[in-house]
């Protein structure tokens, strides 16, 4: 019975959507061809329904998420950046903007500013507290002791203390990583990855890497 319902509601959505591109109605659409990874027919209706209606928020949202997901990180970030620009309500854009200027290694003070922001409208939010309680109460320690901040630098037990979303655990991410030379995050994503076989080969050749790369660096 549930099945029916969930397919008679389908294609109620999917007709609307083919009568009228403008609908405010295409971000459901899209977000349940998202969850039953029809990533294509997902990506096709959340861009007809932002061609025709530019200001949807939520088509928006669903739109970075499918780009989360292809690892177009970059495209993604631009998106919730105006997600929450005009709906700061949004506590789940506004967790993966944060996540995702982490990942692209965007400057201590970026990030800050983005979770201070969070902080203030969801203070009570477990995952924001997190990253509020590393990026403030730690850094703000250590600035005391050195009386200097790196703006791009980020100490490596801030970040390692996050549990890094598997959709951001890529190939790229832990290149861009290396190339950074922080290796310990570069060690989380390998982590991270290793739950997908298909990255077997891969894990197995960057781990002795990048396990040389940290034991060189702390000597």
């Amino acid at each position: 019975m549930k099945t029916e319902s969930n397919s008679y509601l389908v294609s109620e959505l999917e007709s609307k959507f083919a009568e009228d591109f403008k609908t405010p109605i295409f971000p459901i659409l899209a977000k349940y061809y998202l969850d039953k990874s029809l990533i294509h027919k997902a990506l096709k209706v959340s861009n007809i329904g932002l061609d025709k209606n530019s200001q949807n928020y939520s088509g928006k949202y669903i739109l970075s998420q499918i780009y989360i997901i292809n690892n177009e990180l970059m495209t993604a970030e631009k998106l919730l950046m105006s997600v929450v620009k005009y709906q700061s309500c949004n506590m789940k854009a506004m967790i993966a903007l944060i996540k995702i200027k982490i990942s692209l290694g965007r400057s201590n003070n970026i990030i800050k500013s983005y979770i201070d922001r969070a902080f203030i409208s969801f203070p009570y939010n477990l995952e924001i507290r997190k990253m509020h309680k590393s990026y403030f109460l730690d850094i703000d320690k250590s600035n005391n002791d050195s009386n200097f901040v790196d703006d791009v630098q980020v100490d490596h037990k801030q970040l390692i203390s996050f549990s890094i979303d598997a959709k951001l655990a890529t190939k790229s991410l832990y290149r861009v990583f290396i190339n950074q030379k922080k290796y310990i995050e570069a060690k989380k994503i390998l982590s991270v990855m290793s739950k997908n076989k298909k990255n077997k080969k891969f894990i197995n050749v960057e781990n002795k890497k990048v396990l040389e790369l940290i034991n060189k660096k702390g000597k």
